[in-house]
């Protein structure tokens, strides 16, 4: 038995006696990537061969496998809810924003170590006993303090953004509340670090018509400047556009991501300059109804976009475009019961997508990750969950291998959902 590389492997048989059970040469570690083949002789080798065949066959990588879950629970002191998002910190914990039910709903930011233990847990109700506040995203400062952003829903009807800036402790230090138009929104969803360290927020503001909406703040929460957005002429008049997320360029500029609507929903992207200056934008629509959710900036200078469509049924949607918006490809998965994707991280060699499906699983909701290479082929799916309702609303790369993630769970038979945070290890 002989292959390229790997050696021959002798096998010596007396007269009239045959080979038993099938025999097994396992490919080394070390042969490269490639094709082979795989070359049998018998007889007197190798003076005498009296008979031969081969076959071909090609060494690939083995396929990638879903992470293993190290450790999940559920947060927030116990009290219903649900985490929106969560980051590494910088002493190998974790940091969670959400919301839960004390008075209305109020915001929450939690601290976890990297054992999923909890630190601390901390609450903030910015409109009183009638409000119910949201705490959307939060970042860790250079001091190590946060900044969390989200919206309060007042008497007023009204949705007003709120900003606050915590210790190390969660002990608020600065507050600031963004007064809409009466029974309008100044919502802000995501937060993002800028080279200087500043922070840019995404979001929307106004009552018809809204607009999605760039503010850029500084470290102790102040506003630098706010940016309103509407969408082109390209689909008519839209009277409804929204950021849901913002990523920031090298060269200082931005691109958000979310919708705008004229007689059907498309997902929307923006590109503004350093001082949140409209520069150009593209809307994006697969059947009836598109949504964008996420961003990132791809190594060639482009993006990739996650979100939702109703092309497919309702699948989750990854868009790839160059940098000036022009789409190179879109991918959907799902099945035919509705999935969603709320979350998109970049990884070297494609992109991992966080949400949630009722087409696979264990029944109703489960959160949902799909792993992709570089041209959105889909590599592997896991769900997470158990008979309730469960999504992932956020993903994110913990240094030294793995993937955080949070969002909620809603155990069967439970009127109440709960913040849920999910420690995985690296692909296998």
């Amino acid at each position: 038995v002989y292959g390229p590389i790997f050696g021959p492997y002798r096998l010596s048989l007396h007269p009239l006696e045959r080979i038993a059970q099938p025999l097994a040469q396992p490919v080394p570690t070390i042969a490269p990537l490639g094709r082979y083949r795989y070359r049998i002789r018998s007889g007197d080798y190798p003076d005498r061969v009296r008979d031969q065949a081969a076959f071909d066959f090609t060494v690939v990588e083995p396929p990638l496998m879903p992470p293993d879950t190290t450790w999940q629970g559920t947060y927030g002191g116990g009290l219903a809810g649900a985490a929106f998002n969560v980051h590494p910190t910088s002493d190998g914990g974790f940091v969670a924003a959400g919301r839960v039910t004390r008075n209305i709903n109020d915001i929450w930011l939690g601290r976890i170590d990297g054992d999923g233990n909890t630190l601390w847990d901390e609450y903030y109700d910015t409109d009183g006993e009638f409000g119910s506040d949201y705490g959307y995203d939060v970042r860790e400062t250079a001091d190590g303090s946060f900044l969390v952003v989200g919206y309060l829903y007042d008497q007023s009807s009204s949705h007003d953004g709120v900003v606050i800036r915590t210790d190390a402790d969660g002990r608020e230090r600065y507050r600031n509340i963004f007064r809409s138009p009466t029974g309008g929104s100044d919502m802000r969803f995501s937060i993002k670090e800028t080279p200087d360290g500043r922070f840019v927020a995404a979001g929307m503001y106004g009552k018809n018509p809204q607009y999605g909406m760039l503010v850029l703040l500084n470290a102790d929460g102040s506003t630098v400047w706010k940016e309103l957005h509407e969408s082109s002429d390209s689909i008519g008049n839209s009277e409804h556009d929204a950021f849901a997320d913002v990523a920031v360029l090298p060269d200082g500029g931005f691109v958000a991501v979310g919708t705008a609507y004229s007689g059907s929903t498309y997902g929307w992207m923006i590109r503004a300059d350093a001082n949140g200056e409209f520069l150009w934008d593209r809307t994006y629509l697969t059947g009836y109804h598109s949504a964008l959710t996420s961003v990132v900036v791809t190594p060639d200078g482009g993006f990739a976009m996650a979100g939702r469509t109703t092309d497919h049924g309702t699948d989750m949607m990854l868009v790839r475009t160059d940098g000036d918006g022009n789409e190179l490809w879109r991918e959907f998965y799902g099945g035919d019961l509705g999935d969603l994707a709320g979350d998109l991280l970049l990884l070297e060699d494609g992109f991992l997508l966080a949400g949630k499906t009722n087409s696979i699983g264990h029944g109703s909701w489960d959160g949902w990750l799909v792993r992709t290479d570089e041209d959105g082929v889909e590599l592997w799916n896991a769900t997470f969950g158990d008979t309730g309702n469960e999504e992932l609303t956020s993903v994110d790369a913990v240094p030294g291998g793995g993937f955080i993630c949070a969002g909620h769970t809603k155990p069967e038979g439970s009127f109440d959902a709960y913040p849920w945070l999910l420690r995985l290890s690296a692909e296998q």
